[in-house]
């Protein structure tokens, strides 16, 4: 039962050294994650103003200045907005 106490604590130990090296290693605040390849372009997401829903900028539907997940979410939201 101690050896698996051990084990257990030596896992956690390790889990949030990583942690500490990753937040230490982030310098410039932003979010780390996979490079983007020469050429690639990062696409922001938008959440739709109706459901909530996060849908990539290229496939949200605009509508003034709120973002939808599509044409339906759109016309609803328009209409309770204007009658």
């Amino acid at each position: 039962m101690q050896k698996l106490l051990l084990f257990v604590l030596v896992l956690c130990g390790i889990f949030y050294f990583r942690r500490w090296l990753e937040k230490k290693g982030d310098t410039s605040g932003a979010q780390t994650g996979a490079p983007v390849a020469p050429g690639k372009r990062v696409e922001h997401v938008r959440e739709c103003r109706e459901c909530g829903i996060l849908v990539p900028e290229s496939e949200a539907v605009k509508v003034e200045d709120d973002y939808y997940c599509g044409d339906e979410h759109a016309r609803r939201h328009a209409g309770s907005r204007h009658g």
